[in-house]
């Protein structure tokens, strides 16, 4: 079985639904910091469907608007590149993932659920804490767990068998699912992150947060994205995990302050969210 699930694994991964060009264009430029709106305005102007959910969102009840805009340009001055990011990401990528169909042990609303609140999460880490790669904080959630697609796909009578191991409390869900399959969901969701063209930094904190906490850097994305998953987990929004990958609070000693912001932001994201 490890050998022929790595094989396989390419090959599941063809049949994960393509981003248009448009929507790399837009999520790698977004990836940076220093981008300039005019890039921006360029690549959504040149996407009719980008350019239409664009001026939605900025005519949307969502900012309080007072007119209405008809220029790409002036809609995305008007909404920001921060808030611009999220949604762009929820677009394209999160409108994939959710259309992935449902198979036995794979449940595209509890994915989502999970992998939407580690996004919001990790991307409130990211606010209030001098974490490096930031940028790609909300695209690293989105995708973190979408190795576990191809798990319910090809191996579905494994996923026991790793969570039993698990929760024996021993090693890692990583090192579980490389003992019983020869590779793990974040190695997979790394390569579903690189078919999509996703920055380095986000695979590469992708197919780390399950060891981040053995980095000795803690302002690494991979790190901020651990510590997300095992709290979101703890708040019972959980997917094919074990209770063992679960905290009632994040411990980050000396980032206390931050961490206190970011948790008050996140409760009003998700307050914000479900209004």
């Amino acid at each position: 079985m490890k050998k022929s699930l790595r094989d396989r694994v390419s090959l599941a991964l063809r049949r994960l639904p393509a981003l248009s060009t448009g929507a790399q264009r837009l999520i790698a430029a977004l990836s940076r910091r220093n981008v300039e709106i005019a890039q921006l305005v360029k690549i959504i102007e040149r996407d009719p469907m980008l350019a239409a959910r664009v001026l939605e969102l900025s005519n949307s009840g969502v900012f309080g608007r007072l007119r209405r805009f008809q220029s790409v340009q002036h809609a995305v001055v008007f909404i920001g590149t921060s808030s611009l990011r999220r949604h762009a990401i929820s677009w394209t990528i999160g409108g994939v993932l959710k259309r992935l169909p449902d198979m036995p042990r794979w449940s595209a609303s509890r994915f989502t659920r999970h992998s939407e609140a580690v996004a919001l999460l990790t991307d409130s880490l990211c606010d209030h804490l001098p974490i490096r790669g930031s940028d790609g904080a909300f695209i690293a959630g989105l995708m973190h767990d979408v190795g576990k697609y191809v798990i319910c796909a090809e191996a579905p009578d494994s996923i026991d068998t790793i969570l039993s191991l698990r929760g024996l409390g021993c090693q890692p869900v990583t090192d579980c699912e490389r003992d019983v399959l020869g590779i793990d969901h974040a190695e997979i969701s790394c390569m579903a992150a690189e078919k999509w063209l996703l920055p380095d930094n986000v695979c590469q904190a992708i197919h780390r947060h399950h060891d981040a906490e053995s980095q000795a850097n803690d302002l690494e994305l991979s790190f901020a994205l651990a510590k997300s998953d095992g709290f979101v987990n703890g708040l019972g929004w959980t997917f094919l995990s074990s209770p063992a990958d679960a905290v009632a609070t994040i411990e980050w000693p000396g980032r206390e302050t931050g961490v206190a912001r970011s948790l008050e932001s996140f409760g009003a994201s998700l307050q914000a969210a479900s209004a």
